[in-house]
């Protein structure tokens, strides 16, 4: 059974709805993000999404962590179909867990690492017992981090020390799908390939499920094993990752490999998951 999947789902935005609504003048035209898109995920299986922005790979990752909801279609976790309500919210979180590509904007800079990392444990009551410290320690360890860093604030880490705090934050609930939305977007090529490494082998150890998000060809061939190709909302390609890359068959496949001057760089991220 896929552990997550997606049927026939389409999601459209009215732009005068919302808490911000459009004013009268502007246009009702309402947004299509996604239109018709069938997708699953298999326990352990990683899966990259590429695109240009405005694809709908956004929406397709908030649809996914149950902070949209679709506009017809289904999204089903485990073959159930959860609702938006507290109980169902608290049961999607302890499988899907989302690592936002906004990494410092994603965490409170008032609270430190070891707050940070022990946020999804109080919020749903997991903090009473024993060993949360061990816990938090553990978790820190497992992204390759130091318990030095326990008592630190976002603003005196790293873009890529904040990524890898938000990833244990993440990983806390013991998810089973971690989607990752473009998560190396900030960083320089050396920690660009150390998350990427990181990713592959909390998936191997954990028996993740991973969805990946990003513009960049050469991370998502090195994370992932599967990979659709979004355009307008639409899924026009699919398929092993290096037969998608390697051999693209649509025309915009092929227009997004021919664009990437990284590919093909000796040196670079070129090394397909297994």
């Amino acid at each position: 059974m896929p552990l997550l999947e997606f049927e026939n789902v389409s999601k459209t935005f009215n732009p005068r709805r919302g808490v911000f609504p459009a004013p009268a003048a502007a246009t009702s035209v309402a947004i299509q993000a996604l239109s018709g898109v069938s997708l699953s995920i298999l326990p352990g299986q990683s899966m990259g999404v590429i695109g240009e922005s405005g694809a709908g790979k956004t929406t397709l990752a908030a649809l996914a962590a149950g902070l949209a909801t679709p506009s017809s279609g289904r999204v089903l976790i485990n073959g159930q179909r959860l609702s938006s309500g507290r109980k169902d919210r608290r049961r999607r979180a302890r499988k899907v867990q989302l690592v936002w590509q906004d990494t410092y904007g994603s965490v409170d800079p008032r609270m430190t690492v070891e707050k940070i990392i022990a946020e999804p444990f109080r919020i749903h009551g997991l903090d009473k017992g024993q060993g949360i410290g061990q816990q938090i320690s553990r978790l820190l360890n497992e992204v390759g981090l130091s318990n030095d860093l326990l008592a630190r604030h976002p603003h005196q880490l790293s873009g890529g020390e904040v990524q890898r705090v938000v990833i244990a934050r993440a990983l806390a609930l013991d998810p089973e799908l971690l989607i990752c939305d473009e998560p190396a977007a900030a960083l320089d090529a050396r920690t660009k390939l150390q998350l990427a490494e990181l990713l592959v082998g909390l998936q191997s150890a954990r028996k993740l499920s991973l969805m990946v998000i990003a513009h960049d060809l050469p991370l998502v061939r090195k994370i992932t094993g599967e990979l659709i190709v979004m355009y307008r909302g639409v899924v026009v390609e699919s398929g092993p990752t290096a037969s998608v890359i390697d051999k693209p068959q649509h025309p915009y496949t092929q227009l997004l490999v021919s664009c990437d001057p990284f590919l093909k760089m000796a040196g670079g991220l070129t090394a397909s998951h297994q």
